[in-house]
């Protein structure tokens, strides 16, 4: 970058360092702003699927033993 700012955007080889000063420090900034939006999505997300808040009441649901389901029950028990 330090080479190519004053060949595209024609300007002094003196303004070189300045620009790429600034250019870093907003690179900085958007990716703490995004990792700290990611982050509130994620946690959003995960309460959502009850891994952080409460988790629900689903009725348990039973079947039965004979059948290859209620066998499959079994088993994760």
């Amino acid at each position: 970058m330090y080479l190519g700012i004053p060949k595209l955007m024609k300007s002094p080889e003196e303004k070189s360092i300045p620009y790429l000063v600034v250019v870093i420090l907003c690179a900085i900034v958007l990716y703490v702003v995004i990792g700290f939006i990611t982050s509130i999505g994620m946690m959003g997300g995960m309460m959502g699927a009850g891994v952080l808040g409460s988790r629900s009441s689903a009725p348990e649901v039973t079947y039965d033993r004979d059948s290859r389901l209620g066998k499959l029950q079994e088993f994760g028990k």
